[in-house]
């Protein structure tokens, strides 16, 4: 069978015209704005969960049903990110991102005016069928943006949740001082603002409305759906549920161990926490990228998880103060070099027909890492503070050896995707 390689896009033509300096397809503005918005949406979740424990208490409920308010968006996010990444696919992604804002809002509003705790976790469990917002940006970055500028791009749009988490939980504190339910409702105000600038000024990705304008897509109806995804990435997808799970050890666990160990007062904690999202901030900005072109992206996802894994060994058993803390920073930076290179090969697995699902698929496996990570590390914390920590070190060993056998089918699959029969040149972009 004869092959050649698939002829450039509009979008990439006209990037080469313009000098492809930037690597953007659209202006500039539309980047910063999906930062912005990604940025906006973060901060107030970052402002809000710190105080939603001590807020769903105040309705005198045990701890059980505390852990109710977080279970409830977990889980209803799990459920629904595969189903608005297809949406993104089908309407676009400009509208996804500022109806999934808005419903935010409405879930944070609701929280914040709740009368009864289970009206709070129905309001959660709203605000976790809206949180597609992350991965909806990513979908439209990484459709706004040439090949070689993907990584780039991307890990400065994951720098908006470092800056979120670095800057947010202390203004929650701030502000859950008036009343522990005004965090919920700045988050909701934030929300809509963000919305409200998706809306009005975001354009629509030009690779969605350039397969707007062409013919029904003609997929074959054995493609099509989940079982269209490439077993590349459903083995993606595993990663990052098992970096999600292992980073849960030190997300959930890193203040009372080291206040257990190392008698670290809340403020103490609170500044390593910020120094974490710090490390996430520097790393995107000047590592995670640059370790993807030098290496390739798998081959840097590999190196994230190693970083990963030694760091939690250190932190849990360092024999003094500074190397526990050098240990955090050291698992932090592991994680953003994983992240940006995971969701820059799940985009190059992709095509322009079902990125959205298959971006929305990896958020999926990260919702449910998050979901149950701390089932696991909590009773293992009760037997020993540190044992969260080695089996998340544990846990980062097993991907580490998942992500060494995904390398060729990764790059097959890539590889694949550059040469298409010919004869087939016009629908090679419609299917996967």
């Amino acid at each position: 069978m004869a092959w050649k390689a698939v002829p450039a896009k509009p979008e990439d033509e006209a990037a080469k015209a313009s000098g492809g300096i930037t690597g953007l397809l659209v202006p500039t503005y539309a980047f910063w704005l999906v930062c912005l918005t990604v940025f906006v949406d973060a901060l107030g979740g970052a402002i809000a969960v710190p105080v939603l424990p001590f807020y769903a208490e105040a309705f005198d409920v045990n701890t059980a049903k505390v852990g109710l308010v977080f279970s409830a968006f977990n889980l209803s996010q799990v459920l629904c990110l595969p189903l608005l990444g297809r949406i993104s696919d089908i309407v676009g992604r400009r509208g996804v991102l500022y109806v999934t804002l808005f419903g935010g809002a409405l879930g944070a509003a609701g929280q914040g005016l709740a009368p009864t705790f289970w009206v709070l976790v129905a309001s959660r469990a709203v605000s976790g069928a809206c949180a597609a917002v992350t991965g909806t940006a990513n979908t439209y970055v990484s459709d706004i943006t040439t090949d070689e500028a993907r990584g780039r791009y991307l890990s400065l749009l994951l720098n908006c949740n470092g800056l979120a988490l670095a800057v947010g939980p202390g203004l929650g504190g701030l502000v859950g001082s008036l009343g522990l339910n005004v965090p919920a409702e700045i988050n909701g105000g934030l929300c809509f603002a963000a919305g409200v600038l998706a809306m009005l000024f975001l354009p629509e990705s030009p690779v969605f409305e350039r397969r707007g304008a062409q013919p029904a897509l003609k997929v074959e109806p054995q493609r099509s759906g989940l079982r269209s995804i490439p077993l590349a990435a459903w083995g993606v997808c595993l990663v990052e549920l098992m970096r999600a799970l292992s980073f849960t050890s030190l997300f959930a666990f890193f203040g009372v161990f080291e206040d257990a160990v190392w008698g670290l007062s809340p403020v103490s904690i609170g500044l390593g926490i910020c120094g974490g999202a710090c490390t996430i901030i520097a790393t995107n900005l000047w590592i995670s990228s640059q370790l993807g072109t030098a290496l390739g992206e798998i081959n840097a996802s590999i190196l994230g998880t190693v970083l990963m894994g030694l760091g939690q060994l250190t932190l849990a058993y360092g024999p003094a103060l500074w190397l526990s803390l050098l240990g955090t920073c050291v698992v932090y930076m592991g994680q953003a070099v994983e992240e940006t290179n995971a969701v820059t090969i799940m985009s190059k697995l992709a095509t322009d027909a079902n990125r959205g699902e298959i971006m929305a698929i990896q958020q999926t496996g990260i919702s449910m890492g998050r979901v149950i990570g701390p089932l696991i590390w909590g009773p293992l914390f009760d037997v020993n503070c540190r044992y969260p920590f080695a089996g998340a070190a544990f846990c980062m060993s097993l991907t580490t050896v998942v992500l060494v056998g995904l390398r060729t089918i990764v790059a097959r699959h890539i590889e694949d995707k550059q040469l298409i029969p010919m004869g087939e040149v016009d629908d090679a972009s419609q299917c996967i």
